[in-house]
């Protein structure tokens, strides 16, 4: 099954609240994977890959099944990436540049979910990008085991998007393939991406 076929045959709306997600639950189990993924992409993914409409912004912990095509069900959920209980949580940054997680063409405050995480993990990660420890150069990973009670998933992969002016969907293919095969390596069967 390719994976593209199956997301050109879903219809999807876009959802402009930085909070939902895309799941995709493979019914089958392919010989090479252990167990069935779920896959929660945040909606830039959606953006990307779908021409898609909405009139408003989706309510936070609605769920909708959006389309089912070879097998595999698609369903969005809208949630707040920083509150997510999940074994593994995959977040893409740019290059850093100073101020880019507050100021545009950064999403404002109230619906930036990196900014969320960010701050949910005082300022790691713009800690980690600004001193150098992590680049962003694109897919660059840097896997971190985030500190008790400060946010719900178990770890944390940056994925690195590189510099933003060449950012391009086939990029998106590519850094959803890393989020995967590390999961994979990890054996994480669900995770949550944004």
């Amino acid at each position: 099954m390719q994976v593209d076929a199956v997301l050109a045959a879903l219809r999807v709306r876009r959802l402009t609240s930085y909070t939902a997600s895309l799941t995709i639950v493979f019914g089958a189990r392919p010989k090479q994977h252990p167990a069935a993924m779920t896959l929660k992409i945040r909606p830039v993914f959606l953006a990307l890959a779908f021409a898609a409409h909405a009139d408003a912004p989706a309510a936070v912990s609605s769920l909708a099944k959006v389309g089912e095509a070879e097998g595999v069900t698609v369903q969005i959920k809208v949630q707040a990436p920083s509150g997510q209980d999940t074994p593994l949580q995959v977040a893409c940054v740019f290059e850093y540049v100073e101020g880019d997680l507050t100021t545009p063409p950064a999403l404002p405050a109230a619906l930036n979910g990196m900014l969320h995480l960010d701050q949910a993990l005082h300022g790691l990660i713009t800690d980690l990008r600004r001193t150098g420890r992590f680049k962003g150069h694109a897919l660059e990973t840097l896997l971190i085991a985030p500190p008790a009670g400060e946010i719900p998933a178990h770890q944390l992969l940056l994925i690195g998007l590189g510099d933003r002016k060449a950012f391009s969907p086939e990029l998106m293919k590519r850094v959803g393939a890393t989020g995967m095969r590390e999961a994979l390596r990890l054996g994480v069967t669900d995770y949550f991406a944004h």
